[in-house]
């Protein structure tokens, strides 16, 4: 998976770590199973196309990515042992993008693998 993935993933652990100022519509709190949690309060617009941008902003998509990691990701205490947790668990994602004229299990991003549990069936391997 490509830096497109990293860098909002990394942004969020920095602003965890306080490496980073916070947002002020994101808040963390620890958990002992799942490591620090981030959660962002969407508010509802009544135009659909608004709730399409919030839905599509940084962060909401970073806190949702954010969400997905194992906690040996979030819990790392510096930025290079945070970096080659995540490259880990990043080659533990199935690569397999759709192919015109097949069907494919998923679209392929993060967020599918993650909803059917292809990484952690695969960090065993």
């Amino acid at each position: 998976l490509s830096l497109s993935l990293s860098l909002p993933l990394l942004v969020i652990w920095k602003m965890n770590r306080n490496l980073l100022p916070r947002l002020p519509s994101i808040k963390f709190k620890p958990t002992f199973r799942k490591g620090p949690t981030a959660d962002r309060s969407l508010g509802r617009a009544t135009l659909k196309s608004v709730n399409t941008i919030i839905n599509n902003s940084f962060s909401s998509t970073a806190v949702s990515l954010f969400q997905k990691v194992p906690a040996y990701v979030k819990d790392c205490e510096t930025l290079v042992t945070a970096k080659a947790a995540l490259d880990f668990f990043f080659r533990t994602i199935p690569d397999q993008p759709p192919t015109k004229g097949y069907s494919a299990p998923n679209r392929n991003g993060l967020l599918d693998w993650m909803e059917q549990g292809a990484a952690f069936r695969n960090v065993s391997q």
